[in-house]
């Protein structure tokens, strides 16, 4: 089942009074940008949400997260052939707009946050993940190959890491988890079976909304901890009807889904 975004035109957002700030601009941390034939799309995937930008605002987010507000305005100005006021009037509302939509930062917000305090919550999720596989692993699964009891509990463990950590902490600390020495190869037939168990454990767990990124997340774990093997997970878009979905690749295969609705989407990014 794919992840689902809502569009939302930039042009239905409500208006805000310009105020003639000079921050400086990046992408939040759980937000994809995706340039599609000159037009930008950002993801949100911690809000579950898709924005599409018309072509002047894809051109004033392009540039201000390359260059900057004061050569923004500048280039701007001289492309439209307009006033530095009017395109800092114009920019400055657009880029409120994405701030409050939490699409955008400002770098100076960052120097204020307690940064100590989240690599606490980081490292505190992180040690819990490793604590609990210790505990239990040897109890339910002294075996080489993961069983449903062990595939159950990491499809439960991403449910809960991407709800209270989001998107890319959650990817983050999930490959710190599993930094491992990856070299080896698996018969075919053992990924086949893996696939098997992790698409038949998401279908029947009776109480949480197993989708495809925890999936694709409990895959591309597995694989790498208990098969130790380069295996790529993949995000990607589909435009008609606008879709994000997850899944994982390892030499040519596609696993947590089926390999033909998979290719119904265009790769946007991947992890390693």
């Amino acid at each position: 089942m794919s992840y689902l975004f809502t569009k939302i035109n930039i042009k239905q957002f409500p208006k805000t009074q310009p105020n003639n700030n000079h921050h400086s601009y990046q992408l939040n941390q759980d937000v994809l940008l995706y340039n599609q034939e000159g037009i930008v799309q950002l993801l949100d995937f911690n809000q579950g949400q898709f924005y599409a930008l018309d072509r002047i605002a894809t051109v004033m987010v392009s540039s201000l997260l390359d260059q900057g507000i004061e050569a923004t305005i500048t280039n701007l100005s001289q492309i439209y052939e307009t006033t530095e006021e009017e395109i800092r009037s114009d920019l400055t509302e657009l880029s409120e707009v994405l701030v409050n939509k939490k699409l955008l930062i400002t770098r100076d917000s960052l120097t204020t946050k307690p940064q100590y305090l989240q690599q606490f919550i980081n490292n505190f999720f992180l040690y819990i993940l490793k604590l609990i596989i210790a505990l239990f692993r040897p109890l339910i699964n002294p075996q080489s190959d993961p069983n449903s009891l062990t595939i159950n509990l990491l499809l439960t463990l991403s449910w809960l890491s991407f709800r209270c950590l989001g998107w890319s902490r959650t990817i983050t600390l999930w490959q710190e988890w599993h930094q491992h020495h990856i070299n080896h190869t698996v018969d075919k037939q053992i990924i086949e079976t893996l696939d098997q168990k992790i698409k038949k454990a998401a279908a029947s767990n009776p109480l949480l909304p197993i989708m495809c990124k925890e999936r694709a997340l409990v895959g591309y774990h597995l694989l790498r901890t208990f098969y130790h093997v380069p295996a790529t997970l993949k995000i990607g878009i589909n435009n008609d009807p606008f879709e994000v979905h997850a899944w994982v690749e390892y030499e040519g295969m596609i696993l947590t889904d089926d390999p033909t609705h998979c290719q119904q989407f265009t790769p946007v990014t991947n992890y390693k």
